[in-house]
């Protein structure tokens, strides 16, 4: 198998000039070898692999510390592309027939319902198929909406129970899968996604065995 090795060449003075480089790889029939291409923009090239390690290994195995910044998806970003950063992120909880959404404000206003329910729908469809149950843990605002909410999550499953646990004890977003015990924490409740610079990334395991364990007195 072929492997490819990206090198990085830079001038050692300012008379030095990098036409020069692709001048030698020709005169010597290095090109003859092997082949080259310009790699304009890393972020932009390597994207897919970056997305790829982060989903594996959560962002703190590139930063060396804990996130403390909501730095991932940005308003400027394509909800498409918000959407497939997402749907990696997902995955990463299957097999699941069970979620906890814990989100002190995950309840849309009324008007809001059908615009937010679709875009929950949408961020989680690699496992919505296959979920059986899901628990939303929430501060119990609008709460006059969920069942109408649950209603508009069975359409397209309908042999999905949803139920609601109301606490104040939690401020950050989670979702979990408390099967398997993998779970993401999310900067934001779902209105935020797409308007509001926020994170995803991966919880670490004892994170997630932490908060199922603070969880256990509402059952």
């Amino acid at each position: 198998m072929s492997k490819k090795l990206y090198l990085s060449i830079s001038k050692k003075s300012e008379d030095d000039d990098l036409l020069n480089f692709i001048g030698e790889l020709f005169k010597h029939k290095i090109n003859e070898k092997y082949t080259f291409s310009i790699v304009s923009d890393p972020i932009y090239y390597f994207r897919n692999k970056i997305i790829d390690h982060v989903v594996s290994n959560g962002f703190d195995s590139l930063l060396r510390y804990s996130v403390v910044m909501d730095d991932v998806t940005t308003p400027s970003m394509h909800f498409d592309d918000i959407e497939n950063v997402f749907h990696r992120f997902v995955e990463r909880l299957n097999p699941a027939d069970e979620l906890i959404i814990i989100d002190p404000y995950f309840y849309p206003k009324q008007e809001q319902l059908e615009d937010i329910a679709n875009k929950f729908i949408s961020l989680i469809s690699p496992i919505y198929s296959s979920l059986k149950n899901i628990t939303v843990v929430s501060n119990g605002n609008n709460k006059s909406v969920s069942s109408k909410f649950h209603a508009y999550l069975k359409r397209s499953n309908s042999g999905l129970l949803v139920k609601d646990i109301i606490t104040n004890e939690f401020h950050d977003r989670f979702w979990i899968n408390p099967v398997n015990q993998k779970g993401l924490i999310v900067g934001t409740s779902i209105n935020g996604i797409g308007k509001k610079i926020s994170l995803v990334d991966k919880l670490r395991d004892e994170d997630v065995e932490l908060i199922l364990n603070e969880l256990k007195v509402y059952e």
